[in-house]
This record gives structure tokens, C-alpha cells and sequence, in this order.
């Protein structure tokens, strides 16, 4: 993980353009040890949540557990839903396809059009 990287980034995004109400970022691993953490950042936020996954080396089930139960929430309260970005290839993106996330969420390889991190990765360029 670069030491510049948060382990867990939340990013609020109301109206701005953006389709998604908050980024969520996870970086390096992530286990039963920062699941609370996950939980926490994840329970209060509503609307399109998009959580990227990309900079992640390794999820848990716990982590996974975190994911599904906000995604589980929000199609029950109507209130949104939850999608990921996942780098294909990657033991996250192996997890998804193993335990049948991938089928359930959708789940994007870059971040989408729209999000600030997408943006600046285009003026980078």
C-alpha cells in the first residue's frame, strides 16, 4: 500500500454531478480486524454508494459480510444500492466470482464516468 493512501476514504458526493451520493475507498487488506471500520463508514450513507475496491490486496469474509448486509439494506429501504470497483484479475475480483457477489452487484473494473477519481485520472493524463 503507497503511504499516502488512507486504509479507508469515505467521499461524500451530494448532487455535483456526480450519480453516486459517496465514494467509498479501501486500500491494502482488510479482515475481521477492520470490519468494524467498514461497517461504521458504510452504515450511514444512502443512495448510490460506490465502493472501490481496487487498491485492495485482500478482503475477507467478514469485510464481504460489511458489503452485502449495506447492499441488503439499501435494496430493502429502497434507498439505493451499492456498487464496486474491482481490479479484474485481482484475489478481491477472484472472491466476487468464487462466492457469487459478482453475479449479485455490479461491479466495474475502473472507476465509472462521473466520480471525482475518474476525473482525475483523465487530467493526469
Amino acid at each position: 500500500m503507497e503511504a499516502n493512501n488512507p486504509p479507508l476514504n469515505v467521499e461524500l458526493l451530494p448532487g455535483g454531478g456526480s450519480p453516486y451520493s459517496a465514494v467509498v475507498t479501501l486500500c491494502g487488506e482488510h479482515d475481521l480486524a477492520t470490519s468494524r471500520e467498514v461497517n461504521a463508514a458504510l452504515a450511514p450513507l444512502h443512495g448510490r454508494v460506490l465502493l472501490d475496491l481496487s487498491r485492495c490486496t485482500f478482503i475477507d469474509s467478514a469485510v464481504l459480510a460489511s458489503v452485502l448486509r449495506k447492499f441488503q439494506d439499501s435494496q430493502r429501504s429502497g434507498q439505493g444500492t451499492v456498487e464496486l470497483v474491482v481490479k479484474a484479475g485481482s484475489s478481491v475480483d477472484r472472491l466476487l466470482e468464487v462466492t457469487g457477489v459478482r453475479q449479485l452487484l455490479v461491479v466495474h473494473s475502473s472507476m465509472p464516468a462521473g466520480t471525482n477519481s475518474d476525473e482525475d485520472s483523465e487530467n493526469a493524463a
